[in-house]
């Protein structure tokens, strides 16, 4: 599912076309730059018949000298073009193949060309006329398709954002239409003049009746989607890899061209078919030009939306491309999972979740716990197109409009991620995550927004507010496997340093306890036995000798979940040591990817396949409210004093004790076993917290989280930047 390792090459151009090669222009830098080789310029002759967007001014044009090559489509002579038919139709193309009806593409119907268009005039009638003789086309018909190179194109071949197709409508005053790759939809035979919109394709795609296409056989239509104020040039959306500004709904354009002949338009359309496109007149008729597409709906999730996102977008854009689809909706949680094995997923190209991040946990799940979930995942793109409240999938993809979803699919752009694998060894079951594990604050503000889903999208907010007007601390056994031996256990920017298994005295001294007695606790070799007594060193954890039983998976191998946590630590010894007596936790996140909403950023470092989970839990001292609160304000964790430590891990081990403010009754050697029996009762009455998995509760028990690099194909903008 990988983009192309190397560019496609420019294609042959045809004899009936007329052929110019020149060298590329010089690129104007101050930076040090390499010579390009020169590139072939192809010369076609064409006229700009509609452009839905001239006059409503647009990015401005990339230079054609900034270029690396271009592909140039102008006049070349004077001969007249045909002037546009106030009721022409598109073009014929033959109906994609379908799965189901649902898959269906149905031919739209259209008036035939109307007989009653104006000819052309030719020479001889120019000639009789007592007007000055004919004069070539006016210039504002005549325009330059240029496909502009960014500078990166070469690093990311294949990668549709870094190449920008620039055209200049008619008007010498109309801005220049610059579009990256990555918002065309297709390039099709001639596009209705009345079907403006995305609704027109709701049932069918870009076709016509066979008159409309004999009379104008060199027509092509461009359909793309306006992100009109992503950027201010097009030259600044390849350089910088700027994308789409979230909060500028795209909006549906189509601009049609018309070639001298149709050996022209056929070289026209395979040079943007070999730069990625979706050319769909150069589809074979008899062979489909993808598997298709599997839609997982939740028309009943988050602010239910799902229904109209797949109607009025996704379906109209997958039409237009000539991609087939089989639509799926869920009834129940757990439907999505259930849905996955009741069909052939070798039949599809890709499987899109259209909902909030639930349906799509429930996807990967079921996809890696298929017996043949290797070949599955590595054949098969995941997608995600946010129908729901938080959405937090689609941020950290960086397709944050269903648009921008649907066209990640047309241009089949994956993206490797990593997942994090989550073994619960009471039930014996394993999940995977895609998002993160979590507990205490975060988990107990996410699951209880449920209480609060008639809000839609200001639940979080709320909830979040009330979470932190009475801020739960919890006690729990806790070790930390560091993703690089040597690694410190903490960011330097945490202000003290975590406790570990030969440095735990530090935190107890940080706490008041006697400098002698932290040194001599340091002192104990880390598989030491201390007394039964001594509750605050991780021997008396009640998973430190014994290994948590096997469970059977057919996923893929994890390393740390059979082993004990005496063997993880005689493994990884600067691993990170927390238990029930060295301080309390109210924020504990393992974040595989950056974002847990649309806005909350809860990693800095955390990307689609970093290769590591990124762990954030309290300093020592434990987090302060005040701190929490700027966070929340600034939308993202507040590491250093009063926040929290941030770890790069490879596992984890998380063993939740209960609630409880007051440390002194852990401290060692304070408690007889009778007491410690009670205040154990006693923290178990108060609330263990809650567990979740990417959003999901789950029975509060020892879990073990390991991270697994690279393991499926997800659809991704491909503008995105981590």
């Amino acid at each position: 599912m990988a983009s192309p390792s190397e560019p496609p090459a420019a294609p042959a151009a045809d004899p009936a076309a007329a052929v110019a090669v020149e060298p590329a222009a010089a690129t104007a830098s101050t930076t040090t730059t390499t010579t390009a080789p020169a590139a072939s310029s192809v010369s076609f002759t064409v006229s700009l018949i509609s452009d839905s967007r001239s006059g409503s001014g647009g990015t401005t044009s990339t230079s054609s000298s900034a270029s690396l090559y271009s592909v140039k489509l102008r006049r070349k002579n004077s001969t007249p073009s045909i002037a546009p038919s106030t009721a022409s139709a598109p073009a014929a193309s033959a109906a994609a193949k379908t799965l189901d009806r649902s898959a269906s593409v149905p031919a739209r119907k259209t008036a035939a060309a109307d007989a009653s268009s104006p000819p052309a005039a030719t020479p001889a009638s120019a000639a009789a006329s007592t007007a000055p003789a004919a004069a070539p086309p006016a210039p504002a018909k005549a325009v330059t398709l240029v496909l502009a190179r960014g500078p990166k194109a070469d690093a990311e071949p294949g990668n549709p954002h870094h190449i920008t197709l620039t055209w200049s409508p008619p008007g010498a005053t109309a801005a220049a239409t610059a579009i990256p790759l990555s918002y065309v939809i297709a390039v099709t035979a001639e596009a209705d003049p009345s079907a403006t919109s995305l609704k027109s394709y709701r049932t069918g795609a870009v076709t016509s009746g066979a008159a409309s296409h004999r009379a104008h056989p060199e027509r092509f239509s461009i359909h793309w989607m306006d992100a009109t104020g992503s950027n201010t040039s097009a030259a600044a959306a390849t350089a910088t890899d700027a994308g789409p500004n979230d909060k500028v709904v795209p909006k549906y354009r189509v601009a049609t061209f018309e070639a001298d002949t149709p050996a022209a338009k056929t070289a026209v359309l395979a040079a943007l078919k070999a730069h990625g496109l979706r050319v769909t007149e150069l589809d074979d008729p008899d062979v489909p030009a993808r598997k298709p597409v599997l839609l997982i709906v939740n028309p009943f999730g988050g602010v239910k939306e799902a229904d109209t996102i797949t109607k009025e977008t996704i379906v109209p854009i997958l039409n237009i491309a000539q991609l087939t689809y089989k639509r799926v909706d869920t009834d129940y949680k757990g439907h999505a999972e259930e849905l996955v094995h009741t069909v052939h997923l070798k039949d599809f190209s890709a499987a899109v979740a259209v909902s909030g991040d639930g349906v799509c946990h429930e996807l990967l799940n079921s996809l890696m716990r298929r017996p043949d979930w290797a070949d599955v995942v590595r054949d098969l793109a995941v997608g995600n197109i946010g129908a729901g409240s938080s959405n937090a999938m689609n941020k950290n993809l960086g397709l944050m409009h269903p648009a921008y979803g649907t066209l990640a699919i047309v241009h089949m752009h994956t993206r490797l991620m990593d997942l994090l694998s989550v073994t619960l060894h009471k039930t014996g079951e394993v999940l995977y995550s895609h998002l993160n594990a979590t507990w205490g604050y975060i988990a107990d503000l996410d699951i209880e927004t449920d209480a609060f889903r008639w809000m839609g999208r200001d639940k979080v907010l709320v909830s979040a507010i009330r979470r932190l007007i009475a801020l739960r601390r919890y006690r729990a056994w806790l070790v930390v496997v560091p993703h690089e031996e040597g690694q410190a256990a903490a960011t330097p920017a945490a202000a003290a340093s975590p406790p570990s298994v030969t440095t735990e005295a530090a935190a107890v001294a940080a706490e008041g306890e006697t400098a002698a007695a932290a040194t001599a606790d340091a002192a104990k070799p880390a598989n030491a036995q201390p007394s039964s007594s001594d509750p605050t060193h991780i021997t008396a954890s009640p998973f430190y000798a014994t290994a948590p039983p096997t469970i059977e998976h057919v996923g893929p191998a994890r390393t740390y979940a059979s082993l004990s946590t005496s063997e993880i630590l005689a493994r990884h010894p600067t691993s990170l040591v927390v238990t029930p007596g060295s301080q309390p936790i109210s924020y504990f996140n393992a974040s595989n990817l950056a974002y847990l909403s649309t806005t909350y950023r809860a990693s800095q470092t955390a990307k689609l396949s970093a290769g590591f989970i990124d762990v954030s839990l309290d300093v020592p001292t434990g987090v302060e409210r005040a701190v929490m609160v700027k966070g929340l304000l600034a939308d993202t964790v507040i590491s250093g004093a009063g926040g929290v430590q941030v770890i790069r891990a490879r596992a984890l081990r998380l063993l939740p004790v209960g609630r409880g403010k007051d440390r002194r009754v852990w401290d060692g050697g304070a408690m007889s076993d009778e007491e410690k029996r009670k205040e154990m009762e006693r923290l178990r009455a108060a609330g263990l917290g809650v567990l979740a998995v990417s959003g999901e509760p789950i029975t509060m028990q020892e879990i073990t989280v390991e991270i697994h690099p690279a393991v499926v194909n997800v659809l991704a903008a491909p503008w995105l930047v981590e």
